[in-house]
């Protein structure tokens, strides 16, 4: 199903006349049969918790997969950057790990390399690093 946007009013679900939809109608018709077609494995059905965190979600998803913030910002409507990243953008404690994982092993990277008394190069940002 497309949703036509109109330049004016800007609706994001529309109907073929570019008059807002029910949000209702919006969730029965399109939300609730997407998730229960996205049954997990035990058979249970995802749970809907609203337009609000459908938008987190989303903001946090595109950035788990490298879209930049300002991009976000514009995805979401926001007119500051700053309510894209204080509100909607969400890491999950398994994202920290990793990249608390990925700082030990710079860390441990740089050490070594210190102790051979050589120039290193950071990983993460490929630049050329002399350690003293």
């Amino acid at each position: 199903m497309q949703f036509p946007r109109d330049a004016k009013t800007g609706w994001i679900f529309a109907s073929l006349e570019n008059t807002p939809l029910s949000l209702h109608n919006v969730v029965n018709r399109i939300i609730i049969p997407t998730l229960v077609a996205e049954r997990v494995e035990d058979e249970t059905v995802p749970q809907w918790h609203g337009f609000h965190a459908g938008r987190r979600g989303l903001g946090s998803n595109l950035y788990q997969l490298g879209v930049p913030e300002l991009v976000i910002q514009k995805i979401l409507r926001h007119s500051d950057v700053a309510t894209t990243q204080q509100y909607y953008i969400k890491l999950t404690d398994e994202q920290l790990a990793d990249e608390m994982e990925k700082y030990q092993a710079e860390i441990e990277r740089r050490k070594a390399s210190q102790a051979n008394h050589r120039p290193i190069e950071s990983e993460s940002k490929k630049t050329a690093v002399t350690v003293n």
